[in-house]
């Protein structure tokens, strides 16, 4: 393997994108998404890339497993959890990990009501339409994002609800 190749490689673990891991390597703007393409297609290069993925993922201990639980935090989160039986939120440390970790921020503010200072909290949330998304695709049930539609004659459809 090259020296170009051996950074094609870690360049394109950086943002999956196999041209401008080629530009980073030192290839050509005119020959980069021909060289890109390339490199992808020999089993080399794809067998290393499978490698530094898998030593990346050892070394930061980042595992689907622990990224997909973060995500189900997300997905399942009720806000009725955060809060009292009366409507009040919950102090931080009566908040489950698992609730706290659909909150994106959380911001306090003092407002002035008549002579009184009243402490207001701004929370904001994870988008759980982006999560419940990303959970899809991660089981597959977008079908690689075609919708497929099949095509029966009448006498079959009549058939089928019988």
């Amino acid at each position: 393997m090259t020296p170009k190749q051996k950074l094609f490689i870690q360049e394109y673990i950086v943002d999956w994108n196999a041209t401008q891991a080629a530009l980073r390597s030192g290839y050509s703007g005119k020959t980069a998404f021909r060289i890109g393409a390339e490199n992808m297609q020999k089993p080399v290069i794809r067998e290393a890339i499978e490698f530094a993925i898998k030593e990346r993922s050892e070394r930061t201990q980042l595992k689907a497993d622990s990224v997909l639980k973060e995500l189900s935090h997300i997905v399942f989160f009720n806000i009725k959890r955060i809060f009292t039986v009366d409507g009040r939120l919950k102090s931080l440390n009566e908040i489950e990990e698992a609730d706290a970790a659909a909150i994106s921020s959380m911001e306090v503010v003092e407002k002035m009501d008549g002579d009184m200072i009243v402490k207001v909290t701004k929370i904001k949330l994870h988008d759980k339409n982006k999560a419940i998304d990303s959970a899809l695709r991660h089981l597959g049930m977008y079908n690689n994002d075609k919708l497929s539609i099949g095509v029966m004659s009448h006498e079959d459809a009549l058939a089928e609800l019988e």
